[in-house]
């Protein structure tokens, strides 16, 4: 526990990564074989099939078999889980089972659009409810069983650990975070909205101090959870196994950590079954748990015993958290997932929109590619500005963005810039000689301003010299910071960063060199306030927002480049 602890708080992103992919997949594999031996803690083995039916509508909704917006309706499906597990482990009776089921079906409907209950069905219950909660509900569960000082003892380190990763200094800084953990992130912004401090970039959610102890707290939980259930080798009798089973899993398991390795996107969507799986099978479990903790308590007394052991399982949450509410007390803020590019113009628009409407709107920015992945995967999220016609209109396509709102707010242009104390190439053909030694684009594979750069390096005829000097920006902001820190000596970036920075010159490149980026944004179809959503287009198009981008070089087709926007550079095509 403490091991796990030590090694949050120094390498929280790693450590996450390491064990979702390593030890989660090893973890779902043998608690499900463990579930399957002892018949799912259900009356009939076969009671566990009735588990697997809200299962199937988010696989059959993630294949496109059919459509409908999963992350508006999964707080449902796991309401409906949580109904179903609770019907087949208390209930007899057929129709006691259906009134049950009925009641939580009811009431997911009824919380759909209650944005905390959201969030807590959404997002908490398959992960840190499951992986946090549920640890420390076993751990009590044991201490009472055995009466045992070890047990309590282990239940107030465990709360204390968990405190610690809030409590202890952070000394946050920004630094490199593997874009593997992006698909991460909104668990990390959920959280520190419930803190009542929304993260407004991705920097802020992954390095302002609230957000390292976030990860922290993550981190150990996972890996906690994962080490814990591995050591009960009493309770689960690994000898006892079917050796066909053990080897069956071990074979999965290595072909699982290998897709992680190869791509650890492709190891999120192909283990996303069997990890959901998994959640939902425990919850018979986690039913019969909470009963037999509450029949060790028992009466008045029990419940007071319970009360403080419950508040100090809570207590991390609490000792940081102000408010789990909107910080404003009045209205939920807008959120916005938007293209990095647009980090210096957003903020701008931001404040407008607030003058004009008093309205809060949070912005998380990041790669074009993973937002509307993480979109796609049910991120909460109101509006999307992209990069790229492309992603947006993927979103549209299958479901999770609203088609009649599709706007165009700007094409975007890419410059070559570079610092001053690097010198300055005068065009795109000079980064094929051996003193540009490190050159940065975005990520081509998730970012459309990497994909424009490839474009505009081919099209000059240099990729093949540059290919093997090339350095990646997890987005087009951070190729932006890998030139500025010196880990580049130039970089492909988007004019609308270059025209916000205050140190460096640019060469703006013809657009002729790539395809056009043409950037559009979409209200998602899971959004709470789509009128609200309306609203901040509507600012976005107002004169003033116009000119705010225009200044930036974010101009719509037949508008005209400001002449701010040359100020350090001239057009050029390499």
């Amino acid at each position: 526990m403490l091991a796990s602890l030590g090694v949050a708080c120094v390498l929280p992103f790693e450590l996450f990564l390491f064990s979702y992919a390593v030890l989660g997949p090893l973890h779902y594999l043998t608690q499900i074989s463990w579930l399957h031996q002892r018949q799912y803690f259900v009356p009939r083995r076969r009671d566990a099939l009735l588990l697997v039916a809200p299962l199937a509508a988010v696989l059959a909704q993630q294949a496109g078999w059919i459509a409908f917006d999963i992350g508006r309706w999964e707080p449902v499906l796991n309401a409906l889980a949580v109904g179903i597990a609770l019907a087949i482990v208390f209930c007899r009776g057929t129709r006691a089972r259906a009134a049950v089921i009925g009641a939580a079906a009811f009431t997911g409907l009824l919380l759909l659009d209650v944005r905390g209950a959201h969030d807590v069905l959404r997002v908490f219950l398959p992960t840190l409810l499951h992986v946090w909660l549920f640890t420390g509900a076993f751990v009590l569960l044991g201490a009472l069983r055995g009466r045992s000082a070890t047990g309590f003892a282990s239940l107030a380190v465990f709360a204390a650990a968990s405190a610690a990763c809030f409590l202890l200094p952070t000394g946050g800084q920004a630094r490199a975070v593997s874009p593997s953990y992006d698909p991460i992130l909104p668990l990390n912004a959920t959280l520190l909205d419930w803190f009542g401090a929304p993260a407004r970039s991705r920097d802020e959610a992954l390095f302002s101090p609230l957000g390292l102890a976030v990860a922290r707290f993550i981190a150990f939980a996972y890996t906690y959870h994962y080490l814990n259930w591995f050591s009960k080798t009493s309770i689960i009798q690994w000898h006892r196994i079917p050796l066909a089973w053990t080897v069956t899993n071990l074979a999965l398991w290595i072909v699982a950590v290998s897709l992680y390795a190869w791509d650890y996107s492709l190891g999120l969507a192909a283990l996303f079954a069997l990890s959901y799986l998994h959640v939902y099978l425990e919850l018979p479990l986690n039913g019969r748990t909470f009963a037999e903790i509450g029949r060790q308590l028992g009466g008045l007394a029990g419940l007071r015993r319970a009360a403080l052991l419950v508040g100090c399982l809570l207590f991390p949450l609490a000792a940081c958290s102000g408010s789990a509410a909107p910080r404003d007390g009045a209205t939920t803020p807008l959120r916005v997932a938007a293209a990095s590019d647009l980090a210096v113009a957003l903020p701008q628009l931001v404040e407008l929109h607030q003058r004009r409407t008093d309205r809060n709107v949070d912005v998380i920015v990041g790669s074009s590619g993973l937002l509307s992945r993480q979109i796609a995967q049910g991120a909460p999220f109101d509006l999307f500005f992209s990069a790229d016609a492309g992603f947006a209109d993927g979103l549209v396509r299958d479901g999770h963005a609203q088609a009649q709102d599709r706007q165009v707010y700007a094409l975007g242009r890419l410059v070559l810039w570079s610092t001053a104390a690097a010198g300055a190439p005068e065009s795109l053909a000079e980064l094929a000689e051996p003193r540009w030694e490190r050159i940065a684009i975005a990520n081509p594979e998730h970012a459309p301003y990497g994909r424009a750069a490839r474009q505009a390096l081919a099209a000059s005829g240099v990729l093949g010299s540059v290919s093997p000097r090339l350095v990646y920006g997890e987005n087009i902001l951070h190729t932006l910071a890998l030139v500025r820190s010196g880990n580049a000596q130039a970089g492909l970036v988007a004019l609308a960063l270059a025209a916000g920075a205050d140190d460096g010159r640019w060469i703006l490149l013809d657009d002729a060199l790539h395809e056009p980026l043409e950037q559009v944004v979409v209200i998602l179809a899971g959004t709470q306030d789509a009128d609200a959503a309306r609203g901040f287009l509507d600012t976005v198009a107002s004169p003033e927002g116009r000119e705010i981008l225009r200044r930036l070089g974010l101009v719509l087709p037949g508008e005209t480049l400001p002449t701010e926007a040359h100020a350090r550079g001239a057009s050029g095509g390499g």
